[in-house]
């Protein structure tokens, strides 16, 4: 996997100046950990900020208060599990999970998006968590959120949303 990333990193347009790099996969920065995707990304980009989701998602949900989470992801067992026990890790409960056990990112958008609502629906029945998180940057579910926060009561974050937050808060843009 680093030797992927390095290749992608050094066809992004090596002599321009950037304002930052988004490593954009949410399960690959949780295995993987934050600091190794920000080591290999800053050999070849030194000086330029990286943001990946799996930090933007622990910033989040700390912002946001959210301490005991539902999670839901397209991902198979194993990188369902790797993504369970980074936010662990990171401090948070997650007490509830909904995975779809795909095995290839080729497949991740084989749900529904009334798959994925009617997920966030089951999660967040009862009063356990603060707060669902939706786990992939292959997943449109940005035009669903404001939806689902009316209807659940919670806060629901995405990956995407949670990059495009650290993006505008770097910007300093709104």
């Amino acid at each position: 996997m680093s030797t992927s990333i390095e290749l992608a990193v050094k066809g992004l347009l090596p002599t321009s100046e950037m304002d930052a790099i988004v490593f954009g996969c949410t399960s690959a920065a949780m295995a993987l950990g934050t600091e190794t995707v920000r080591a290999i990304i800053s050999k070849i980009r030194p000086n330029v900020p990286v943001i990946d989701p799996a930090s933007a998602c622990v910033s989040a949900l700390r912002r946001a208060g959210i301490e005991r989470i539902g999670l839901i992801s397209p991902y198979s067992i194993k990188l369902h599990g790797a993504v369970r026990d980074f936010l662990s890790q990171s401090g948070f409960q997650v007490l509830r999970d909904q995975r779809f056990e795909l095995d290839h990112s080729d497949r991740y958008q084989q749900p529904t998006i009334l798959d994925y609502i009617n997920s966030c629906r089951i999660l967040s029945e009862g009063s356990d968590i603060d707060g669902l998180f939706i786990s992939c940057t292959a997943l449109r579910t940005a035009f669903i959120i404001p939806h689902l926060q009316a209807e659940i009561k919670i806060p629901v974050l995405s990956s995407n949303q949670v990059v495009a937050s650290e993006i505008r808060a770097l910007l300093k843009t709104e």
